[in-house]
């Protein structure tokens, strides 16, 4: 998990960026909303407005998954409708 955040910034990052505003490090969350809400749209835009990254959303599951800069992580768990947002871990073979 997390993979298509670290393309994601790097594709970001491949613009010209000021040395003083470095990119932030993108988490890749899951957010929980109310399943088959009828403002789902309302609250995936919300989303985005609050720092949400390549949202994939599965409406029917009540779930929408994307990538965040840790600083948007509370303005993503404040936004209406919302459940909740938890950062997705990275998993690894043994």
């Amino acid at each position: 998990a997390g993979g298509w955040c670290r393309r994601l910034r790097a594709k970001v990052g491949a613009k010209a960026q000021p040395m003083s505003d470095p990119l932030p490090e993108l988490l890749a969350v899951t957010i929980r909303i109310a399943p088959s809400s009828p403002a789902l749209d309302a609250i995936v835009d919300a989303l985005v407005h609050a720092g949400l990254g390549r949202a994939e959303v599965h409406g029917r599951l009540g779930i929408i998954n994307g990538c965040v800069a840790p600083a948007a992580l509370e303005a993503l768990r404040a936004v209406d409708g919302v459940v909740s947002v938890r950062q997705d871990g990275q998993y690894r073979a043994l």
